[in-house]
């Protein structure tokens, strides 16, 4: 095996049907940070560089295919990559994979998907986390799974060619094993609509996964995916700030390490005290997952002329980006334009509005720029209720 990648202990595997020009991109692009293979399932114009043809035996030729190359060839873990997704940083996919596998816990990982792509578990659509958490199932057209695993269920018998079940199967007997399989908030990779020409027989899909899966024994594993749906069950252990905390530091994404900063005086709690209005959070750059900001953002004034002209608001924006590592999360609960919350507190001077963050703060707009902002967020989500709108924002750093 080569030296000279990020890891040798990890195999990529593209997985081509009829994709051929982006099949040879992911091989162009996976071979530079890790050892890859283009597997073609006897595609009508097959990509130029492809290393193993096999006869159109579906997606279980194609799985087979990839876990008895990872397996003869003594990888630990096999990467496999339908030839169809879209995947904008793979160099930084190929470092958070290959950080996951230094969890010896860890038996499946995954990117997460964008909210727009074509999944069948929404527990793996991209989140407001800061990094790896237990999800419990994977996706079957992109997966990090050791070879350990895979050969409790190799091989897979041709009749399943729709693939159905295989990645529940997988996961399941990861979790037999004694790992867990994770999804990666920090990044994400698109999966579109699948091709017209290459749908597939629904009810007969659901009855090769009924074939294949024990019911019971599956129902239990979705009860584990539904649980951690509604929890955190973080990989590592996050740390977390709150701006404007008074007295007691909250802590909604379960971080162990808590800190706060307000006008109050220092305190065992590790409360710190700091004016945002005109000074810096007192912290490193990329100390923090997480940062939240409690009723906080409206008093935060947008201009003073003290001793110069200054504008607060944007001056905090980028504390709070520098403070954030990277794929760093930031909540904002705040009173917002339409709701007379937004007003009617005569020390809210900061009136901010459903569009506020998105366009002045966030990737594709920035319009903030102007103002001296040199940060860049993306929106997760955002919801108005009671008055106040919560936001979730992601800290893009390269």
């Amino acid at each position: 095996m080569a030296t000279n990648y990020i890891s040798n202990e990890i195999c990529v595997c593209v997985t081509n049907y009829d994709f051929s020009d982006n099949a040879t991109k992911l091989k162009n692009e996976f071979s530079q940070y890790l050892k890859t293979v283009l597997i073609d399932s006897s595609s009508p114009n097959p990509p130029i560089n492809v290393d193993i043809f096999i006869p159109n035996t579906y997606y279980s030729g194609l799985w087979n295919a990839s876990a008895d190359y990872a397996i003869t060839n003594n990888y630990k873990y096999l990467m496999f990559v339908a030839s169809d997704l879209e995947i904008k940083n793979v160099k930084k996919l190929c470092e958070y994979a290959t950080e996951a596998i230094s969890h010896k816990e860890i038996g499946v990982y995954s990117p997460s998907v964008s909210a727009s792509s074509r999944t069948s578990f929404p527990i793996l659509v991209n989140g407001t986390t800061s990094y790896m958490r237990e999800c419990g199932v994977m996706e079957g057209f992109f997966f990090l799974v050791k070879t350990e695993i895979l050969k409790a269920i190799y091989p897979i018998s041709p009749e399943f060619k729709y693939g159905w079940g295989i990645d529940v199967l997988t996961c399941h007997k990861s979790y037999e094993l004694n790992f867990i399989a994770v999804v990666d908030d920090r990044i994400s990779i698109y999966h579109p609509a699948s091709k017209t020409e290459h749908a597939i027989d629904i009810q007969k899909a659901n009855e090769e996964s009924n074939i294949l899966l024990d019911q019971e024994v599956i129902a239990r594993h979705f009860e584990r995916i539904n649980k951690l749906q509604k929890t955190f069950n973080f990989i590592n252990k996050a740390s977390t700030i709150d701006l404007g905390c008074g007295k007691d530091i909250k802590n909604p994404f379960l971080a162990t390490t808590l800190h706060g900063v307000d006008l109050l005086d220092n305190t065992p709690k590790g409360i710190v005290g700091a004016d945002l209005n005109i000074e810096k959070i007192p912290f490193p750059d990329s100390t923090f997952e997480y940062c939240t900001a409690y009723d906080f953002i409206g008093y935060v004034p947008r201009l003073i002329y003290c001793p110069n002209r200054r504008f607060p608001f944007i001056e905090l924006m980028n504390e709070i980006y520098r403070i954030l590592k990277p794929s760093g999360i930031l909540l904002s609960v705040s009173p917002a334009y339409p709701a007379p919350e937004a007003f009617q507190d005569p020390t809210n001077v900061n009136f901010i509005t459903k569009d506020t963050f998105q366009y002045y703060f966030c990737e594709d707009y920035l319009w903030a720029k102007m103002y001296g902002f040199n940060g860049n967020f993306k929106l997760l989500a955002q919801n108005m209720e009671g008055g106040k709108l919560t936001s979730f924002l992601r800290a893009v750093k390269d």
